[in-house]
């Protein structure tokens, strides 16, 4: 079956160019410039999505369409200043 989605940023723009993998394989897609993936899956496969600059997320697909929000995470480096 055919999973599509889309990925969006905090703001809730698109993400082009995010991965987008079956957990467990190597059967992956990348989001369009809408932030728009499609992807061989079953309802209940895991995908772990990920981009440059945010924590990966995994996620179960219950309906076969979903929308993934990230959030900027700091990763490392100097927080000082941050209160």
């Amino acid at each position: 079956a055919q999973i599509t989605g889309t990925v969006l940023d905090e703001d809730g723009g698109p993400l082009p160019g995010a991965s987008v993998v079956l957990k467990g394989t190597t059967t992956g897609s990348t989001t369009d410039f809408d932030g728009k993936f499609s992807i061989d899956a079953e309802v209940g496969d895991t995908l772990v999505i990920s981009y440059i600059g945010f924590e990966a997320k995994e996620v179960v697909e219950e309906s076969g369409e979903m929308s993934v929000q990230f959030w900027r995470s700091f990763v490392g480096g100097n927080h000082r200043g941050f209160t």
